[in-house]
């Protein structure tokens, strides 16, 4: 996939949908961008004042306003309208009942012009409208993203950047799950500067002062609400984070994101779209990562190899054996004074004891309900989930 001929459709032109627009814009990430409303005369200025922008980007974008013909030929088609949020709520389920409506709408009108792309889905409830675009359309499970916690990531790393005056570029966390007030956070896979997260709140008191995990994960899902009840919606961190999905698919950059995704058995979970790192290219969904996957995956593309190869090697060896970057060979782990046992111990025991307190504390669990079915053949032992 190139710049050229490449093309963007954009469903839903509110503070979310335009914005985003012009961020793919002025990024120069197309050939072509189009724009669908159920108001055809906001689609039209909208394409219009971007149409002009152009004139001081870098490259000579196409922008139009279209109809759903328009998607036929569409690499990437972007949802971004839904039924709005009432002013007053702190709960994204109140937008279910009329957005399923409005995401089945757009759907099958887009099926029915025979687009073959990719969906990135970013009406919220952003979970379950994925998923029922993902049954609708009848697409393969990868050609269906919903943007997920991609956004409440950055708003984590950002905290973090901030408290130790540091780029937040440095900061490697993954917000995971729903895309809303259960969201946990993978801490045993989260750095600054290749340290565990973990090892610096404890180790720097002075800046980190009263913050904890859980204060720290709270404030992430309370910023947007923060921003919503401020301004009555959220527009530019949502927009950057969906144009980066969008980079990724059509330069095929291989790059990971915790974007909600169809899960098939990954993480014990099956049939059901949450977020969690995901390697995005051209086709959409490549590869869902499991947490502590994700790490290896950047030290290895990092050292210029190829991060999924390394993987499935490790994958493959023996119990201990990992992947030395520093002499591109695969050793045994402890012997070689890469991993302590003693604290990968300690981690494990802090992380059930966070899992005890959360079920304490919620006082439910969700679990299914296992029947009675021949054990499977052992398989290869793989890197286990958080």
């Amino acid at each position: 996939m190139s710049f050229k001929d490449s093309k963007v459709v954009i469903v839903g032109l509110g503070n979310v949908g335009a914005t985003t627009a012009y961020s793919i814009i002025n990024q120069g990430l197309c050939e072509e961008i189009v724009l669908i409303d159920i108001n055809k005369e906001k689609a039209y200025g909208e394409a219009l004042d971007m149409q002009q922008s152009v004139y001081f980007m870098n490259r000579n974008i196409k922008v139009k306003a279209g109809d759903y013909s328009d998607c036929k030929d569409a690499d990437v088609v972007i949802i971004t309208a839904s039924a709005p949020m009432p002013k007053d709520s702190h709960d994204r389920l109140q937008m279910l009942a009329p957005s399923i409506k409005i995401i089945k709408s757009i759907v099958d009108s887009t099926m029915a012009s025979g687009f073959n792309g990719i969906f990135i889905v970013v009406s919220n409830p952003v979970d379950i409208m994925s998923y029922i675009t993902w049954k609708e359309s009848g697409l393969p499970k990868n050609q269906v993203i919903g943007s997920g916690t991609t956004l409440d990531s950055a708003r984590l790393s950002c905290r973090l950047a901030d408290m130790y005056h540091l780029d937040a570029k440095s900061v490697s966390a993954y917000v995971c799950g729903e895309h809303g007030d259960s969201e946990m956070v993978t801490w045993s896979s989260a750095t600054i500067g290749g340290k565990s997260v973990e090892d610096v709140l404890k180790d720097n008191a002075e800046r980190t002062k009263d913050a904890t995990k859980e204060t720290l994960r709270h404030a992430v899902i309370e910023d947007g609400w923060q921003i919503f009840n401020r301004k009555g919606n959220t527009c530019y961190g949502i927009a950057a984070a969906t144009t980066a999905i969008v980079k990724s698919i059509l330069f095929n950059e291989n790059r990971i994101y915790p974007v909600s995704v169809h899960l098939d058995g990954q993480y014990g979970m099956n049939d059901i779209f949450l977020s969690v790192p995901t390697i995005i290219d051209k086709t959409g969904a490549k590869e869902i990562l499991k947490a502590l996957e994700a790490p290896l995956y950047y030290i290895s593309a990092n050292a210029g190899l190829e991060g999924a190869v390394i993987i499935n090697k490790v994958k493959e060896s023996a119990p201990g054996t990992g992947f030395n970057a520093a002499t591109e060979e695969y050793v045994d782990m402890v012997e070689n004074g890469i991993l302590d046992p003693v604290k990968v111990t300690r981690s494990a025991l802090q992380n059930a004891t966070s899992v005890a307190s959360t079920l304490l504390t919620t006082e439910s669990v969700v679990a299914n309900i296992k029947e009675d079915a021949p054990a499977m053949p052992a398989g290869n032992p793989g890197m286990g989930m958080m």
